[in-house]
């Protein structure tokens, strides 16, 4: 599975958002969607993928919730790409959501002065969705053109090209197969 720098860890990152990475931990592969947090310390191996340090967690405790908020996510990231409002039941449990997992931040001096540093020391699986929901509101003030489903495949990203014109969620996962496949095209009709 991790054949390109776009898997690690056995979880892919090509969101350009750690929410949209967190949505496509459920991708479609041959046709099928696979699950890819079965157990809590799936979960934990994501985030360590991610760049955060968690705790080993065994079991599913949590899990079923985290997947639920996910699915819920995946419905409003689909309507913010179609020009559709979010729906008012997702704002509201991410509201609620925000308020029991804040984004907590202290004061850090380092060689070159002072800065904010955020402090994420998740105690349990569901503490996982505090960096989850600070980048889902910053996903759905973005430029909403740029959110988008890969057009090969079911995976989403957020569109950082300087043009805005990215297609594919990835050149190495779904690009490289759409150009071979229109050259093949090409060269049958002719």
């Amino acid at each position: 599975m991790e054949h390109n720098s776009d898997w690690r860890d056995g979880f892919l990152f090509l969101g350009n958002r750690l929410c949209l990475d967190f949505l496509n931990t459920r991708p479609v592969i041959a046709g099928e969607p696979v699950e890819l947090l079965q157990h809590n310390r799936d979960l934990a191996r994501w985030l360590q993928a991610a760049g955060y340090i968690a705790p080993e967690w065994s079991g599913t405790k949590d899990l079923a919730a985290i997947r639920k908020f996910r699915e819920e996510l995946r419905e409003a990231v689909v309507r913010h790409e179609a020009g559709a409002a979010l729906p008012p039941g997702f704002v509201e449990e991410l509201n609620g959501l925000l308020y029991k997992h804040p984004v907590r931040e202290a004061l850090a001096v380092t060689a070159h002065g002072c800065e904010r540093q955020r402090v994420f020391q998740p105690k349990q699986p569901v503490d996982a969705l505090e960096p989850i929901l600070e980048d889902v509101l910053t996903l759905f003030t973005a430029e909403q053109a740029r959110i988008r489903k890969c057009d090969a495949c079911e995976l989403h990203f957020h569109d950082t090209s300087k043009k805005g014109l990215r297609r594919w969620c990835s050149m190495n996962v779904c690009g490289n197969r759409a150009k071979v496949a229109a050259y093949a095209r090409r060269k049958k009709a002719q």
